[in-house]
């Protein structure tokens, strides 16, 4: 069975919903298709977000940073394994892209 937590937030009363892993899968393929997930980077993407909260990710446009902040932590909340993998695939993004012991990084030479 699902987790479900309700919560209030932003003045609006809210389900958040435990997402399936198909639906996290399906959903982790548009990933990073919003500017609203870059100012929130490293935490859920906001169309996970928005999935387990049952709202369009529009709507949140007219939402104060500090009101979506709050939604992501309790989306968060509903759906800790969901939040794990978003974690550990940022990590392993950060881990690919830093530099090497060599100090080169992965885009090559710098130049001549």
């Amino acid at each position: 069975m699902r987790k479900v937590r309700e919560t209030e937030i932003n003045g609006r009363r809210l389900t958040l919903n435990e997402l399936t892993v198909a639906e996290i899968y399906n959903r982790l393929e548009r990933l990073g298709s919003s500017l609203l997930d870059v100012m929130f980077d490293g935490r859920l993407p906001l169309d996970l977000v928005c999935a387990s909260a049952g709202i369009e990710e529009n709507e949140l446009e007219v939402w104060p940073p500090s009101e979506i902040e709050k939604l992501i932590g309790e989306v968060e909340k509903a759906n800790p394994h969901c939040a794990r993998l978003c974690r550990n695939l940022a990590a392993a993004g950060e881990k690919a892209l830093a530099p090497t012991a060599t100090g080169k990084d992965c885009a090559g030479p710098a130049g001549p």
